[in-house]
């Protein structure tokens, strides 16, 4: 008992939130517009997901990770796994990044989605973390593919728009589940995914 209760101490005052048991096994995935609008701030992509994984402990019969970019296309740079040395990997190369033309959005939820089909676990949670300022080629595809993936598998969008002057908020918010949408700058990125809640 006092163990449990250091471990809920702890975890409020360094400003984690312990997860309870249904959030103890959830598949996580990162969709990231890396187009031209994101360039100079890979750094602070980086660092965002290194405060995302310190949350938590990786595993594959727990917490697991994917991660995909986009731009003029999608990249798997993160196949879902519970690996958390890849994991760290991957995100050290995102902070060398460099960013590239167009917002292929509906190329990097294919991705994602054909990831989730394949890999991903029936009987846990699934959250889609997208992270763009929502200026993307054909949102309507994208809206499309979106919907189509919903009436097939069931999982959440958790979406963070980065303010900027060209972003789409409306779409943002559009295709994030119902209470699963913030706003923040690259630079205060890291702390949105250091407090983000998945236990939604």
């Amino acid at each position: 008992m006092k163990t449990i209760i250091l471990i809920i101490l702890l975890s409020s005052l360094l400003g984690f939130k312990p997860l309870n048991q249904e959030c103890a096994k959830i598949d996580i995935f990162f969709l990231i517009d890396m187009s031209s609008s994101v360039q100079g701030n890979e750094k602070f992509i980086g660092q965002a997901l290194e405060s995302f994984v310190d949350r938590f402990d990786l595993a594959d019969d727990g917490i697991r990770l994917s991660i995909t970019t986009f731009s003029y296309k999608s990249k798997l740079l993160l196949p879902l796994a519970g690996d958390e040395k890849q994991a760290r990997i991957i995100i050290d190369d995102i902070k060398h990044y460099i960013a590239a033309n167009n917002t292929d959005l509906y190329s990097g939820m294919y991705t994602v989605v054909e990831e989730l089909a394949l890999k991903s676990r029936e009987d846990v949670m699934r959250i889609i973390i997208v992270i763009s300022d929502g200026d993307i080629d054909s949102p309507q595809s994208s809206m499309d593919i979106i919907n189509k993936a919903h009436e097939l598998y069931d999982f959440n969008i958790c979406s963070i728009f980065i303010n900027g002057d060209n972003g789409n908020r409306s779409f943002m918010k559009e295709i994030s589940t119902n209470g699963c949408y913030s706003e923040s700058s690259y630079e205060n990125l890291y702390r949105m995914l250091k407090e983000l809640d998945i236990c939604i």
